[in-house]
């Protein structure tokens, strides 16, 4: 059968009989009876698609663990092989219609979409910017780019993780961005603006009802505002509610300040929202509370010491994370609360807070870079509520059904640092079977098959699935 220097395995079939006597003869190391191995893998494409009552399962191999985590049961490297960089499953596995048909509109600003993530336009789906609102009722007509002078791209990274094609979680969704200003120029009239258009000239037309998410990645504090401001607030939270109630989605940040959010951050704290948490998936939770800790501290502005002090600290946690973050692996350890992350009785669900984005920045250099924050967690769940939506085609879902559906799929109590009294949920895609101790199919490529099956076959998005 085989020989190797001065060994040589042979197989044969014997009696008990024979086997005792060849035990006995010169030269024979052993004689044992064949035994059966198991597979690497105890998920297979079609137990998937049976458990998940998806269509057609996709795989997307060997990816960011801000979408293999979300598509696959709980993780626990303690009752599976080692190392643990074998045991946990790189593969994204998600519904093959990845969204198609469903309308994402997000409210941000900086879009370009002439980047590679969305180079399959031509495909039938739709990604392009439909206006800018400023602070006053400004509106601009756009169609690939509307940066409206910020270069933060935030807007983009929004898109790149809710449909790009490397990193998006719904492939094949619609994109609309509604420009909004950001940080010290961000207004409440401009997020109002936009959702009056939306609702305007969208939610009364047949094909945007029930198959509409809006994802706001942006938060605001009620107690910096003043009471003169709280009508606006209450009249924000009407409209959110009025438009829900038409059949639209709206998935929404907890915000990165590390409190409780319960009636003090909006519109996490509206009724008619799913807000989003944000876990450590990348264990990185030790250095960014040491940054948080000396930001917070008392010191002087002007102080150099502790100028290279926070530039030290701040040049490790920045090399940490991009280490942690291209390794794609992930420990149990990290089902945590991030340190930047709100939570409370208003925080529904929560998602990776680590994420790697693609985009294409104001040189148009096509960059990849990882990005954090409950920002970056908000758009995960709008990508998976894409997913669910281009599936249970027949289910009108709005925001209060939605998340009744995502908190069924989720894990329950799985993350730690969250007091017991407050929601516990883990996002998952429908996929939350006995995890894949590791099974690597490749993504699509020059050769146009998947892995080493030759049972799958290669479509566009890099969707391997057996027909």
């Amino acid at each position: 059968m085989s020989s190797l220097e001065d060994e040589s395995l042979i197989f044969s079939y014997l009696s008990d009989e024979l086997v005792s006597r060849v035990k006995k003869l010169p030269n024979v190391k052993a004689c044992v009876p064949d035994f059966k191995v198991s597979t690497t893998s105890n998920e297979t494409l079609e137990s998937i698609k049976s458990s998940t009552e998806w269509k057609n399962v996709c795989v997307r191999g060997n990816t960011y663990n801000h979408l293999s985590l979300i598509s696959q049961g709980k993780f626990d490297e303690t009752i599976h092989r080692n190392p643990p960089d074998l045991s946990y499953d790189k593969n994204y596995y998600y519904p093959s219609s990845s969204g198609e048909g469903i309308n994402v509109f997000i409210l941000d600003a900086g879009f370009n979409f002439r980047h590679p993530e969305f180079s399959d336009k031509n495909s039938g789906r739709k990604v392009e910017c439909l206006v800018t609102f400023d602070q006053d009722e400004y509106l601009e007509e756009h169609n690939d780019i509307c940066m409206h002078g910020h270069n933060d791209h935030h807007g983009s990274k929004m898109a790149s993780i809710i449909g790009g094609k490397t990193y998006g979680v719904a492939s094949k969704v619609n994109i609309y961005g509604i420009g909004v200003r950001r940080n010290e120029n961000q207004l409440i009239s401009s997020f109002i603006y936009g959702l009056e258009y939306i609702n305007n000239n969208y939610l009364s037309k047949q094909e945007y009802k029930y198959k509409t998410i809006i994802n706001m990645s942006s938060a605001f504090d009620k107690n910096e505002i003043s009471n003169i401001g709280l009508s606006m607030v209450n009249y924000y939270g009407n409209l959110i509610k009025e438009m829900s109630n038409k059949g639209a989605v709206f998935v929404v940040s907890a915000g990165n300040q590390g409190k409780i959010a319960d009636n003090v951050i909006y519109p996490c704290s509206f009724d008619s929202v799913i807000c989003v948490g944000a876990i450590d998936n990348v264990g990185i939770n030790d250095i960014s509370s040491k940054i948080d800790e000396m930001k917070n501290s008392n010191h002087d502005d002007d102080d150099e010491d502790w100028k290279k002090e926070y530039d030290r600290v701040n040049s490790i946690f920045e090399d940490k994370i991009a280490d942690l973050v291209e390794k794609k692996t992930f420990s149990s350890r990290n089902y945590v609360l991030a340190s930047f992350s709100n939570y409370g009785n208003v925080v529904d669900i929560y998602a990776p807070g680590h994420v790697k984005v693609y985009y294409q920045d104001e040189n148009r250099n096509n960059t990849q870079i990882y990005a954090t924050g409950t920002s970056y967690s908000t758009p995960i769940v709008a990508g998976v509520a894409a997913t669910i939506m281009s599936e249970e085609t027949s289910t009108h879902f709005t925001t209060d059904s939605m998340l009744s559906y995502l908190k069924s799929k989720g894990l329950k109590n799985t993350i730690k640092e969250i007091p017991s009294y407050y929601p516990n949920i883990f996002l998952n895609n429908g996929n939350n079977n006995s995890f894949v101790q590791y099974s690597e199919y490749n993504s699509c490529g020059n050769n146009q098959v998947c892995g080493n099956s030759n049972e799958l076959n290669c479509y566009l998005h890099g969707c391997c699935i057996k027909e």
